[in-house]
């Protein structure tokens, strides 16, 4: 590596106890973001999807190439736009996940037989302040009528700050097809929750034909398996790593980097694209990359501004043997 990476560790954050679930009692904002700049999916329809790339995710739901369906799901998948992503009424906790290209997370705030009506201005994703958000706007159900639709969006969280914190938010704007589609209502024919495919989490439903998700809900993800954020406390040429075990599994952590990505563009140690002998290289160097749990690192000031890096918290046991539990970043300095 060209570079070297030094942060000193100055306080610490607490590890918690906690399990995947979905609530609807943690507060959160809907944001249209067809007003706010965010980009339009063109060309949406029935039983379509659409390809794009984000640069915010977590361990729920990582960033890179995402699959945006207009039957309401979203997955984190590299498979080309216009990959058919079908509904299928299907209600158990484990989904059909046969309906997806295979071993890919998949978001549904609203898995349903769903179609746009307006192909240009129905579904619009943006990135902003480390959340990702994707709207369907206005979207009518199968054999849909004018003015008989619904609009909910999903949010995901880079850098969520403690284990309380949601992962991911389904955000409800309005639920009610009403006339004559007025029995797809709510959710009333529509599976709700959270496929896991390779993360490492358990799939989480929320609700399958139920028609209980109506206007103005807010259902929250919890359960980070390792909290893993970054951020610039100090302003422009700060560093600041928080690290916390959400499970309480870990009771030490290794931090690997790189400034240089693209050896392994599909990366090899928990999504980290990263030659071995750097690894071995930063191992072996031991503190501040090899320590106890809880921790907090930084802030660290005077490192260049524009300088990218990417890292991945990895969680260990007192035998340093990794626990699985890992939090992976990318990250430009201010």
């Amino acid at each position: 590596m060209s570079k070297t990476f030094v942060l000193f560790a100055l306080c610490a954050v607490t590890a918690v106890v906690g399990a995947q679930t979905w609530s609807n009692t943690a507060p959160g904002t809907f944001i249209d973001i067809s007003t706010t700049g965010g980009t339009a999916i063109l060309g949406a329809g029935d039983d379509t999807s659409h390809s794009i790339v984000t640069t915010v995710g977590n361990a729920a739901f990582p960033a890179g190439p995402v699959l945006i369906g207009s039957n309401g799901v979203a997955l984190s998948s590299s498979a080309p736009a216009g990959t058919f992503v079908t509904y299928g009424n299907f209600c158990n906790a484990t989904y059909a996940s046969s309906y997806f290209p295979a071993g890919n997370a998949a978001l549904m705030p609203m898995w349903n037989d769903l179609m746009a009506l307006n192909p240009n201005t129905t579904i619009y994703w943006q990135e902003a302040s480390g959340v990702l958000v994707i709207m369907w706007k206005g979207i009518g159900h199968y054999f849909a009528v004018a003015g008989q639709d619904v609009t909910f969006e999903i949010q995901v969280f880079a850098n969520p700050p403690s284990c309380s914190s949601p992962l991911v938010q389904f955000l409800y704007n309005d639920m009610t097809f009403g006339g004559s589609q007025a029995g797809d209502d709510n959710g009333a024919v529509a599976t709700v929750g959270y496929l896991a495919g390779t993360t490492g989490l358990a799939d989480a439903q929320y609700s399958c034909n139920q028609g209980i998700i109506t206007a103005g809900t807010v259902l929250s993800m919890t359960y980070q398996p390792f909290v893993f954020a970054i951020s610039s406390p100090a302003g422009p040429g700060s560093v600041q790593i928080n690290i916390s075990d959400c499970s309480g599994l870990s009771t030490k952590y290794f931090i690997p980097y790189t400034f240089s990505a693209g050896v392994y563009p599909a990366g090899w140690l928990y999504g980290l694209d990263i030659t071995w002998a750097d690894t071995v290289n930063i191992f072996n160097a031991g503190y501040p990359f090899v320590r106890n749990l809880p921790q907090t690192i930084g802030p660290v000031t005077g490192l260049p501004s524009g300088l990218q890096f990417w890292m991945v918290a990895i969680g260990l046991n007192g035998s340093y043997t990794p626990t699985g539990k890992f939090g992976r970043q990318t990250y430009v300095i201010p």
